[in-house]
């Protein structure tokens, strides 16, 4: 296999070797670099790995009257939902993956006013 010293294979080498000694380089970092008083630790899986499919209730690229464009979505809600952040975080991670685009969320509450 060829290496290649300014792509992909080059830095896999270097996330190899520094899991190989995490457990070796981590305490120092996390106690000088990150300043972090860490009196307790359990390793968790390295992999993380979920396959989403989602479907957003409107979603449009629109260009405002300065000539802006970014992506616009829209939600609509009929409950209080106290996660709904953690939904709309999921959304935005996703469509800025995808589309590389400023993003404006909007989440219209049509229940029962409280």
């Amino acid at each position: 296999m060829r290496e290649n010293t300014n792509g992909r294979l080059q830095g896999s080498k270097y996330d190899k070797i520094l899991r190989e000694n995490m457990q070796f380089i981590l305490p120092g970092i996390i106690e000088k670099v990150l300043k972090l008083n860490i009196v307790k630790s359990a390793e968790l899986k390295d992999k993380i790995q979920i396959t989403r499919q989602k479907e957003v209730d409107a979603l449009y690229m629109v260009t405002d009257a300065d000539g802006v464009s970014s992506i616009l979505q829209v939600e609509f809600e009929s409950s209080n939902r106290p996660k709904m952040h953690f939904r709309m975080a999921e959304y935005r991670s996703m469509l800025h993956q995808i589309y590389d685009q400023p993003i404006n969320q909007y989440v219209m509450y049509m229940g029962k006013v409280l």
